[in-house]
């Protein structure tokens, strides 16, 4: 009995997000978009002006982010993570093999981190 209850509440949580494997992920420009938003072997590219109420994660593949945007959280595994300017990010930036780069006036609030690779930032305010 408690399988199908964790059963129905893993799918519940599916329908919630967006999973891609071998395929990217868009956002279009000023687009809003709740939930997860995960990438496998494929990245996720986010517009201009969007909002993303979800956490972003991609597994060998880039997470782009355009201006002017807000994402909860990017995880990117062995993959470079690129954030536009005036992008806000609610919470972490994690790379592990990837590089994390971040135009002018992007806000992060929790920590920015990489593994094996290099940060690149220009007026970047990073909350831990």
């Amino acid at each position: 009995m408690k399988l199908k209850y964790f059963l129905i509440i893993i799918f519940l949580t599916c329908l919630a997000c967006t999973t891609k494997i071998n395929e990217t992920v868009y956002i279009k420009d000023g687009e809003t978009k709740k939930g997860a938003i995960n990438a496998i072997n494929g990245g996720i590219i986010i517009g201009d002006n969007c909002k993303v109420y979800g956490a972003c994660r991609a597994v060998n593949g880039k997470v782009k982010v355009g201006k002017n945007s807000l994402v909860a959280d990017i995880t990117a595994v062995n993959g470079n993570v690129m954030i536009g300017e005036k992008s806000h990010i609610e919470e972490d930036v994690t790379s592990v093999n990837g590089r994390v780069i971040c135009r002018e006036e992007v806000i992060i609030d929790g920590e920015l981190t990489t593994i094996n690779g290099e940060i690149e930032i220009s007026n970047t305010k990073v909350g831990q």
